[in-house]
């Protein structure tokens, strides 16, 4: 996963054109699989081949798996990471000049670790400058809102906003927040395009999350292949679905795993080929009792273990 946040030095249409033609360059950078270092370089010369300006930004890939970090920073305030212990750090590696400052920056690249349920907090200055005080006062000023992080994204971004003094802010705010969470037992909630090439993916995030959970290696692989085939069923069978998305929802109940896989279309049960439309009957193989809920919003496929003993 990458994250990046960035300011354009000025303001109005000039200002938000070069931003989004920063942004687009900065996005076809990192899918050729340039690393962040790379990519500032590569946006420095483009920024200056477009006329010239001044930009911050910080550019951080981030792997969901490991929570290993790589990071560069032009000339951008530094990343703050939030841990559970209530403690907080700054990003300071890795720090260059902005974009725009010369034609050749050399742009180093930093690393780090992300522990589970800690925070990343990405932001603009405007959220931590204000008039008549020095900056590090803004900047402590955060570090103390992050340090009683909820692990929920959304809602600690909603709170270091908050926890800024002054409505009338001198500049744009921006907040960006990426949380952590690795507890087992923690439900998988999945949404993905209902095509075919999401499946992939779609199963490298369920073995993951049966890793974290610690499920028996049999009811695992059992999970999966049920849980593949009712998503296929989604994406093969739901006509005219709105949004074209499939929802894919695990949690551990009592029983043991109980998963939903959810579409938004009406139901074609025919099969596409004579050889296919055997996927219920390996989903109800698979899973002791399944729940099957057509509607005009869509269908739901609910699935959990039976009682019988299959280990013959």
């Amino acid at each position: 996963m990458a994250l990046v946040i960035g300011d354009v030095v000025g303001r109005g249409v000039k200002a938000a054109s070069a931003m989004g033609q920063l942004r687009n360059a900065v996005r076809a950078y990192l899918l050729e699989g340039y690393g962040p270092a790379q990519v500032l370089a590569r946006v420095n010369r483009l920024l200056d081949s477009l006329g010239g300006g001044f930009a911050t930004l910080a550019c951080l890939c981030f792997d969901v798996a490991t929570g290993e970090l790589r990071y560069a920073n032009a000339g951008h305030p530094p990343p703050l990471v939030a841990m559970p212990d209530g403690t907080t750090r700054w990003l300071e590696g890795g720090l260059a000049a902005p974009l725009g400052a010369a034609r050749e920056i050399v742009y180093r690249q930093a690393s780090d670790r992300i522990r589970p349920d800690s925070a990343l907090v990405l932001y603009t200055d405007g959220l931590v400058e204000r008039r008549n005080e020095p900056i590090d006062t803004g900047l402590e000023r955060l570090a103390t809102a992050a340090a009683d992080s909820p692990g929920h994204a959304a809602t600690l971004a909603g709170r270091l906003v908050g926890a800024m003094p002054g409505t009338a802010r001198p500049d744009d705010v921006a907040v960006l927040v990426l949380a952590r969470r690795e507890a087992p037992g923690e439900p998988l909630v999945v949404r993905l395009p209902a095509e075919a090439t999401s499946l992939g993916p779609l199963r490298e995030r369920l073995r993951r999350w049966l890793a974290s959970a610690d499920l028996e290696r049999r009811a695992a692989a059992d999970l999966l292949l049920a849980v593949g085939e009712a998503a296929s069923n989604a994406v093969e069978h739901a006509i005219e679905p709105h949004p074209a998305a499939i929802v894919v929802t695990v949690r551990i109940a009592p029983g043991g795993p109980v998963y939903e896989v959810r579409d938004h279309g009406r139901w074609d049960g025919e099969p596409s080929a004579p050889h296919r439309g055997r996927g219920m009957q390996i989903i109800r193989a698979l899973s002791g009792d399944v729940g099957v809920d057509r509607s005009p919003e869509g269908t739901t496929v609910t699935m959990h273990p039976g009682k019988e003993d299959r280990s013959a």
